[in-house]
């Protein structure tokens, strides 16, 4: 059930894949893509969201939501760090399991599961176009794609659209936020959807918002990031054993380039070879081969720093529309996805 949550929200991220993959509506390895060109809304915002009408408080109310601590009926959940809290609807318990994307929401009682996206950043167009795009949950059930049924609802700053695959079905709702976005879905078989549909509608209508805590943070990220260049290198190796065998390295180089105008480029390139030989019984050498390959996979657009559950969060969206999320990390030194990364001025941005 926690790979399923992941891949939900991953849907309801676009399917947000690495440098390798493209734009889609599941995971990265979905086949389905989207290349809208340069005039593809944009999914995030670097300021608040000035279109949204939505009343932003001072401060929150409820307890501060924690790892692995559930959360019973009728209890206010708080986000300070991404600025929105909820109320865990009533019959049901909600948890956040370290490391997700979303916080979970199940029927105590019941079959189905409920889930609670919350980020920094976010537009109406770019709500639209995350709600434009199938839920593709291949990864966890081959062919299991809950397509979008019917038109995108809107009320306020909020949409809604039902999506499913004729025995699964979820409404999703996200709320648009002067400074923050929430996505509500709650997934139930087809005969319960009117279930479904109360728990989400349960869910959104108790949101409420403030500015985030993360927000000053997230522009001193933003700052330190403007005509710099982050470089990733990884290197693998394996060796000759034995009266013969094989040896085999692979060598990546990654670049990252930020401009003050919020565009990037990227570069990446991996090598790879492999050899092998085979001895003779007096140790020489009868058989040998080998073979060297380059893959490139470069790219530009847009970048923004956002935050939710997991952290802060690199968004890049290219010219064609493919949308990647990256995971940054700072502990004296700056993580890209877990790799260690060197920083040092752009000789490509400024």
């Amino acid at each position: 059930m926690k790979h399923a949550l992941c891949l939900l929200c991953l849907c309801l991220l676009a399917g947000c894949s690495g440098d390798n993959g493209t734009s889609s509506s599941g995971s990265g390895s979905s086949s389905s893509s989207s290349s809208s060109g340069d005039s593809s809304p944009s999914t995030t915002s670097d300021a608040s969201s000035p279109e949204s009408k939505v009343p932003v408080s001072d401060s929150l109310s409820g307890k501060e939501l924690q790892p692995n601590v559930q959360y019973a009926a009728g209890d206010r959940v708080q986000i300070p760090s991404l600025g929105a809290s909820f109320v865990v609807p009533e019959g049901c318990a909600a948890i956040y399991y370290p490391g997700g994307l979303a916080i979970v929401v199940r029927d105590v009682s019941k079959q189905g599961v409920g889930l609670v996206l919350l980020q920094t950043g976010m537009t109406k167009d770019g709500l639209r176009k995350l709600l434009e795009q199938p839920l593709d949950l291949s990864s966890l059930e081959p062919g299991l794609i809950l397509q979008p049924q019917g038109e995108i609802k809107v009320s306020g700053d909020s949409q809604t659209r039902r999506f499913s695959n004729g025995f699964y079905m979820t409404d999703v709702t996200g709320i648009v936020a002067p400074h923050s976005f929430a996505g509500f879905s709650y997934l139930v078989p087809e005969a319960e959807a009117e279930r479904g549909q109360k728990l989400v509608r349960a869910m959104v209508d108790s949101a409420k918002f403030a500015k985030p805590r993360n927000e000053d943070l997230r522009k001193q990220w933003n700052e330190g990031l403007k005509g710099k260049c982050l470089h990733v290198f990884k290197f693998k190796s394996s060796g000759f054993s034995g009266s013969g065998g094989s040896s085999w390295s692979s060598e990546t180089n990654r670049y990252w380039h930020f401009g003050s105008d919020g565009t990037y480029v990227y570069s990446g390139r991996t090598t790879n070879s492999a050899s092998v030989e085979v001895k003779d019984g007096l140790g020489n050498p009868s058989v040998s081969g080998g073979f060297a390959a380059d893959n490139d996979n470069d790219h530009a657009g847009k970048w923004t720093l956002e935050f939710n559950l997991f952290g802060c969060v690199l968004v890049l969206e290219s010219t064609q529309g493919t949308l990647r999320i990256h995971t940054l990390t700072f502990n004296g030194r700056v993580y890209v996805d877990g790799d260690e990364a060197v920083v040092s001025a752009s000789n490509k941005k400024q």
